[in-house]
């Protein structure tokens, strides 16, 4: 059973480019995404915000694949710590997600020691 992905962060106000590719022809639009006026949110709150979310899902992606690689493996200890690792990271990522501010101190020490320990883990499970 292959563990639901977490949401991605919303978009920081900015311009983008959108692109289709279909049968080798590419048309590109660009567009402006502004701050949601329900909010109000210094921006570099919500950069913090952002990195935050976007430093747990990258150790979110990081368990994943350890769990895909390990799953059904020798080193069973492994995989049921990644399990667990993973588990953790999406709810701190939900209680991070449920504000759009600078997350708390007790959050980064979090998002801090989740990044450590399942870089650990990763290192752990090469080959």
């Amino acid at each position: 059973e292959r563990a639901r992905p977490i949401p991605g962060p919303l978009v920081l106000p900015g311009e983008y480019t959108a692109r289709l590719s279909v049968d080798g022809v590419t048309s590109e639009r660009k567009f402006h995404v502004i701050e949601d006026r329900r909010l109000s949110v210094a921006p570099a709150a919500r950069a913090a915000w952002n990195k935050a979310l976007s430093t747990l899902a990258a150790s979110y992606r990081t368990a994943t694949d350890l769990i895909e690689k390990t799953k059904g493996g020798a080193d069973k200890a492994l995989y049921e710590t990644a399990v667990q690792a993973q588990a953790r990271i999406a709810l701190v990522y939900g209680n991070v997600g449920a504000s759009t501010g600078v997350p708390t101190a007790d959050q980064q020490t979090q998002i801090e020691a989740l990044t450590k320990f399942v870089a650990g883990l990763a290192a752990r499970g090469k080959p």
